[in-house]
């Protein structure tokens, strides 16, 4: 759906059809550039990645993409790394205190 109140270029507003926005990482959301798709038989998407309306749409999304979400994702990955180090020394120092460390 397309809709423009008073903007010179309409907004594309992308809804992912209801079975599948548990698992759709892009939910509901609002584009400026629509990427281009031919419905497959499954009535998903088949995106046409060579046109115009993709690279207008990654000119968009991507500085986004960088400043928001990239971040949180490295965030989430550098504490699940950090939790799963300091559960492994804590192991390690468990075991060692009770004398079953490694032999070396």
């Amino acid at each position: 759906m397309d809709f423009s109140p008073t903007l010179s270029k309409p907004l594309h507003v992308c809804v992912v059809r209801p079975a599948s926005r548990q698992t759709h990482h892009h939910d509901i959301h609002i584009d400026k550039f629509q990427t281009v798709c031919k419905r497959k038989t499954d009535g998903s998407c088949d995106y046409q990645y060579g046109n115009t309306n993709f690279v207008n749409h990654m000119k968009d999304v991507v500085p986004w993409f960088l400043t928001d979400v990239a971040p949180k994702k490295i965030e989430e990955a550098a504490k699940a790394v950090g939790k799963a180090a300091g559960e492994a020394l804590r192991d390690y120092g468990e075991r060692e205190s009770k004398g079953r460390g490694p032999k070396w």
